[in-house]
């Protein structure tokens, strides 16, 4: 494993040139333990709290609604498929279907920004969604990564619905992206020019399908074990919304919509029982309204609660522009550098 290079802050993308020693040697086969790898408990708890304002329930109304405009769209602008051709409903059961099939895509990316946005809220968590990660072969961009400022980890993952089975192929071809992204981001020792000491692997199978990954797996109702009761819950409740938007007035079956859940048998595709913050009706709400998101649902709370959840939190993003501000004019001077001793 490559060991720490002692860069300076906001180089990682000039990594150094490792001479080639073969194809087999470029990508390491996670044949050997990867439970180096598993998270430490995180530091914020199971009864952790996000608080939202009115804009930001919003946002994520629309968001919701987005998704199923765009399938509706391209469901409608596509060509007919020589199989469903003949007269009756073959052409509707098509539509139907292609839009099920573009409603779960965008819901998988939705989830992903979700989560990342939700942890950006957290006090001491810095993520991004499909982050470039330069590797000995190219390129690679992992689905989400965090890091918690206050224990010093990086968290990497691969973020998958989790609504069927995966082969074991498929979990050697996950574990092969994986391990080539540790190897970069273990080389080094600030990701943008945010520092951390430890890497942490894991991949989040949403629904809960099982994932032959070498690497811990979690699902939704296990991943506020990494980052924590708030962003957990938001999360869940984003899903839950998104579930409830989806089977209110469509005319294709459910089933299609669950990805054949029921032969899953897969309890937790159920509706939940607790309410969704991003169900709300808006219009019977206040513009200076602020709801607190944990494990046991929503509740109203006051400004002052909200200033107590987001004090550091505006400071922190500007301080996290000017960092990035800072990392990408370095870059540029070094590429100036560069140049300018090429020529």
């Amino acid at each position: 494993m490559a060991g720490k290079t002692g860069l300076a802050r906001g180089d990682f993308n000039n990594q150094p040139e490792t001479p080639t020693q073969g194809a087999s040697a470029m990508v390491r086969r996670p044949s050997r333990d990867a439970k180096p790898y598993r998270p430490v408990p995180n530091t914020d708890g199971a009864d952790a709290t996000l608080v939202f304002e009115k804009a930001e329930v919003q946002k994520w109304q629309a968001e919701a609604a987005d998704i199923y405009a765009k399938a509706r769209m391209r469901a409608d602008g596509c060509a007919l498929d020589p199989l469903f051709a003949r007269k009756g409903n073959g052409e509707k059961l098509y539509r139907n279907l292609v839009e099920a099939t573009c409603i779960r895509l965008f819901h998988a990316r939705l989830i992903e920004r979700a989560l990342v946005d939700f942890a950006n809220m957290q006090d001491g968590w810095r993520a991004f969604h499909e982050a470039d990660i330069p590797t000995r072969r190219s390129h690679r961009k992992a689905d989400c990564l965090a890091i918690n400022e206050r224990t010093g980890q990086l968290f990497v993952f691969e973020a998958k619905r989790g609504t069927r089975r995966y082969s074991a192929e498929e979990g050697r071809a996950i574990d092969d992206r994986l391990w080539e992204i540790v190897d970069a981001l273990e080389a080094k020792t600030h990701y943008v020019d945010w520092p951390y000491r430890k890497v942490s692997v894991f991949v989040l199978s949403f629904y809960g399908a099982d994932i032959p990954s070498k690497f811990p797996v979690y699902k939704r109702e296990t991943v506020d074990a990494v980052f924590g009761g708030g962003i957990a819950a938001a999360t869940r409740q984003m899903e839950e919304y998104l579930q409830l938007v989806a089977q209110r007035g469509h005319p294709y079956d459910e089933r299609v919509l669950l990805d054949n859940a029921e032969a899953m048998g897969a309890a937790s595709h159920r509706l939940p029982d607790l309410p969704s913050i991003f169900d709300i009706d808006l219009a019977t709400v206040e513009n200076d309204a602020f709801f607190e998101v944990g494990r046991n649902g929503y509740w109203p709370v006051g400004r002052d609660r909200f200033d107590e959840k987001r004090r550091d939190r505006f400071l922190k993003r500007e301080e996290a522009l000017m960092r990035e501000e800072r990392w990408h004019r370095e870059k540029l001077a070094l590429m100036r550098r560069r140049f300018d001793g090429e020529g």
